[in-house]
């Protein structure tokens, strides 16, 4: 279901109409991702990985953090929803696990996206 096109993504890379709360230090994902959250640009193949205050987004992922970000003592829960070409998925509860390889995002079906590491 987390499949969506990259052109749906830039809104959230790029921020949307209505402030996303912040309770990140920053941007978190891999050299293609960091790379599009400081240009707003995908001008390579490949997988990208991106996680910032508003959403996760994939090189087919588009997901919008919904609601307050709680935080744990391992990192934050916060409810998410995901949307793919096809589909708009019901909000759940995702888990962003901080540690010192950046950010792994669990979500409660078991899958995992990351390590992230802090954009530079």
């Amino acid at each position: 279901m987390r499949n969506t096109v990259l052109i749906v993504t830039s809104m959230l890379a790029c921020g949307s109409a209505q402030a996303a709360e912040k309770f990140l230090d920053g941007a978190y994902g891999n050299e293609i991702g960091c790379i599009f959250a400081r240009t707003g640009e995908y001008a390579s193949a490949g997988m990208f990985e991106l996680l910032n205050d508003e959403g996760i987004l994939t090189d087919n992922t588009t997901c919008e953090f919904r609601g307050r970000a709680t935080k744990k003592t391992f990192g934050f829960s916060h409810p998410i929803r995901c949307r793919s070409e096809e589909e708009i998925g019901a909000v759940e509860t995702v888990d962003l696990l901080r540690s010192p390889q950046g950010y792994t995002v669990r979500f409660k079906d078991g899958i995992e996206w990351g390590p992230m590491p802090k954009c530079h």
